[in-house]
C-alpha cells in the first residue's frame, strides 16, 4: 500500500488498524483509506495542522512553522523540496534538534 498524498510505500503492521506515513505524516486506514487530511503550506484563513513527527517533512513547498529543541520561538522556515531554509537569507537549516513542524489542513 502506498500513501495518497506522497507515494512512499507504507509497511502497515499486521494487528494495526491505522499507519502513519513516515515520509509525510499523513494516516491512512489500514484498507488504505485516508484519515487525516492534505497539509499546506501556511497561507491564511485555514486551520492549522497539529504538529508532526520530526522525522517526517512536508509534502509540498512553502512556509512552515517549527519548533526546536535549543531555540525558544517557534520558526517561520521555508520548505523547498528537500530542506528548511531561513526565508531572509535563503540559508538551509540544520534539523538535528528539530522536534516538529505543522502547516495548514487543506479545506
Amino acid at each position: 500500500m502506498n500513501c495518497t498524498y506522497c507515494g512512499t510505500t507504507l509497511h502497515p503492521l499486521f494487528s494495526a488498524a491505522t499507519v502513519r506515513c513516515d515520509r509525510c505524516g499523513a494516516v491512512h486506514h489500514a484498507d488504505g483509506s485516508v484519515i487525516s487530511p492534505r497539509m499546506l503550506p501556511i497561507t491564511t484563513g485555514l486551520k492549522m495542522s497539529p504538529w508532526m513527527f520530526a522525522h517526517t517533512r512536508p509534502i509540498e513547498p512553502g512556509i512552515y512553522e517549527c519548533k526546536f529543541r535549543d531555540v525558544e520561538p517557534v520558526l517561520t522556515l521555508y520548505w523547498n523540496g528537500q530542506q528548511f531554509m531561513q526565508v531572509v537569507i535563503d540559508k538551509p537549516v540544520r534539523c538535528a534538534t528539530l522536534i516538529s513542524w505543522r502547516g495548514q489542513w487543506a479545506t
